[in-house]
């Protein structure tokens, strides 16, 4: 006679769920008050106290490094591949990962908390990897989780008819801890139960899941589990950055439809851009190739001409670079079109360095003629556009040539911070008003000659903020120079359109304070000031002596003694200072001061990874899903410092009653 022990489980739950209120040690009753601690949200305070007369429809899990733990849980009726003997099932479809409420004793060992039940995070490979004390409707977030490592309930590769097995847990009427037997058919069709197993004391026959028992002579037949504990032996490290640190628990059904409405909308983004949507055209002509054979980078890699080059270059010893890169096309021997290309590209990087900048939009022009989607020459042209400084257009940005690349390939090296630094140094311009209704962008006239600075109704555009005396900093577009000047020195006359481009034109008339202003009055602007980079005249991607020449060479230029000034010489100082320390210089590239600046809670950073890369952001409905955990490591800091003092304390009372008996 043949048993279904999934069945027999089903009513063995259904009856302790009927006691579950009547038991202390059982779930808490209907009506009861249950602590929460979802986390993220609405308040502050790692414990919130709800009401709970239900198991919730389902939970939305977020801020956990592994990214497949975090999303949107929904509770199912059916999950024949379940690893455990579940009293609720909640599956999350996009990463394939269970958060499952179990019955923990029938699968021999103690669980988390050591209750008879167990919240369990299940991976997508049937393996546990986060315990939470059961007894309770609600799970809570962050720390109150703990790494359990257990092995993948998954049956083993090979697993087949005859293999001798040990039975793990005792099924009351079925068998007892430590049966054994073997398996005497497989129903592959048949999840729920698709193994037969035949028990050798009595020769009973049950249908069974593979986690109900272990092959015989498996070194690791209790599957590495303390059984106390049913945490592994051995384990990793615990990385408390994995834990779920938001869990919002979902009560209704409404609630749930609008959060797969949403979650729908999201995917739907994260396609879109995986898709390129929002970003500038693919070039179009030539090969639609991206990226060498990979025989070719191969021998460019390994190319000692090359390297050489490369040296020659970042060393500023720009001819012999240039002689060497042509001198490598001669011996790769290869696909000859792919290394003259890269040559060329190579070549572009050495007229950079040297800020040649014109010579290296050439070889970056000749390059993209035969391969328009090369990705290294458009990573290039975006070095060579913030090298060269402010942009004529919208078309010569690096943030457009960055999207492009992304557009291109976008798993290219390093893309996302790159585009971090490009729209940060855009931003820095682009803090308010200058003053009068002058706003950055603005591309105004000049009114009245001013020798040696600026013809008559000479155009020039508004680029940054100046200096405390001279707020305004214009770009004057025929000599391209950089000039201070003084806000309320001048009036605002809103005048017509200047050629029909994309910032409104301004005629602003100086008018100085002192009626024949002299022309000292006025400050030539080196570099931009906002830009770190431009100060010191140093590459994008700059190498440790490169920063040491370029200092010494603005220091010399930039001096008040060499024809330089105060003000310029202490700009270059600090921008010395902020691009030789790595932390100082991350927090610039990624423009921690623009965050500050516009007063927004989110980084740009993090802004710029939501709008290029929203599939790693993740869903995020409840807003910062690390609210919880910065709550918990402020609340350890306090504790820790409260210990220490004491201990302190403690120390100088002894010391002091010691002194007192001497």
């Amino acid at each position: 006679m043949t048993f279904t022990c999934e069945s027999t489980l089903l009513y063995l739950l259904a009856v302790s769920l009927c006691l579950a209120s009547f038991e202390a040690s059982q779930l808490v009753g209907p009506g009861a008050m249950s602590p929460y601690t979802g986390g993220g949200g609405g308040g502050r305070g790692a414990q919130r106290f709800g009401m709970v007369r239900e198991f919730p429809l389902g939970f939305v899990v977020g801020g956990s490094s592994i990214r497949g733990v975090n999303g949107l849980y929904s509770l199912i009726d059916n999950d024949p591949g379940n690893p455990h003997a579940a009293i609720h099932t909640y599956w999350n479809p996009s990463t394939k990962y269970r958060l499952v409420y179990a019955h923990a004793k029938d699968e021999g060992y103690h669980p988390v908390g050591g209750k008879e039940t167990e919240w369990v995070l299940v991976d997508e490979s049937l393996r546990d990897r986060f315990g939470h004390q059961g007894d309770t409707y609600l799970p809570g977030s962050g720390d109150r989780w703990q790494h359990v490592h257990r092995p993948s309930h998954a049956p083993p590769i090979g697993f087949s008819v005859g293999d001798r097995v040990k039975m793990r847990a005792q099924l009351d009427g079925h068998w007892e801890k430590g049966d054994m037997g073997k398996i005497v058919s497989t129903r592959p069709t048949q999840l729920e139960a698709p193994f037969t197993v035949e028990l050798e004391k009595n020769q009973r026959q049950f249908y069974c899941q593979a986690w109900r028992f272990t092959t015989v002579g498996d070194e690791n037949e209790s599957g590495g589990q303390d059984e106390n504990s049913g945490v592994a032996d051995g384990t990793p490290e615990n990385d408390e950055d994995e834990l779920p640190w938001q869990l919002m628990a979902i009560m209704g059904e409404d609630r749930m439809s609008e959060l797969r409405e949403q979650l729908r909308q999201h995917e739907f983004t994260q396609q879109k851009a995986k898709g390129g949507d929002g970003l500038p055209a693919l070039p179009l002509g030539g090969s639609q190739e991206w990226a060498p054979p990979a025989r070719v980078a191969e021998i460019a890699e390994k190319l000692l001409t090359w390297q050489a080059a490369r040296q020659a270059c970042i060393e500023g010893r720009l001819s012999e670079g240039l002689k060497l890169w042509e001198e490598g096309v001669k011996e790769a021997g290869a696909d000859i079109s792919w290394v003259q290309v890269q040559a060329r590209v190579g070549k572009a990087a050495c007229y950079r360095r040297s800020r040649q900048f014109a010579e290296a939009k050439k070889e970056i022009s000749s390059a993209m003629e035969v391969y328009p989607r090369y990705a290294s020459a458009w990573f290039e042209l975006a070095l060579v556009q913030l090298d060269e400084g402010p942009p004529h257009s919208h078309l010569e940005s690096p943030v457009t040539t960055l999207e492009t690349l992304l557009r291109v390939d976008r798993d290219f090296p390093g893309v996302q911070d790159w585009l971090t630094r490009a729209h940060g140094r855009a931003r820095r311009g682009k803090r308010g008003s200058t003053g009068n209704g002058v706003l950055i962008g603005d591309r105004v006239r000049m009114r009245d000659r001013v020798p040696d600075f600026w013809a008559q109704h000479e155009e020039a555009e508004i680029v940054s903020l100046g200096t405390p005396s001279a707020p305004s900093t214009v770009r004057l577009l025929h000599s391209k120079r950089l000039i201070h000047v003084r806000y309320h020195d001048f009036d605002v006359d809103q005048a017509a359109q200047l050629g029909g481009g994309p910032n409104q034109e301004l005629s602003v008339r100086i008018q100085s304070i002192a009626v024949d202003r002299s022309a000292a009055e006025y400050q030539m602007v080196d570099e931009d000031p906002t830009n770190y980079y431009s100060i010191l005249r140093v590459p994008a991607d700059f190498t440790g002596d490169e920063l040491k020449r370029a200092y010494r060479e603005a220091s010399r230029r930039l001096h008040p003694d060499k024809g330089g000034s105060a003000g310029a010489f202490e700009n270059a100082v600090q921008a010395s200072e902020i691009l030789s320390d790595p932390i100082k210089k991350k927090a610039y590239d990624e423009g921690e001061d623009v965050s500050k600046l516009e007063s927004d809670s989110m980084s740009l950073k993090k802004e710029i990874e939501r709008r290029y890369f929203p599939d790693n952001v993740g869903f995020l409905p409840f807003g910062d899903p690390l609210e919880n955990k910065k709550e918990t490591m402020e609340r350890r800091e306090r504790t820790e410092k409260l210990r220490l003092e004491r201990i302190e304390m403690m120390a100088k009372s002894n010391h002091a009653r010691k002194r007192s008996e001497l």
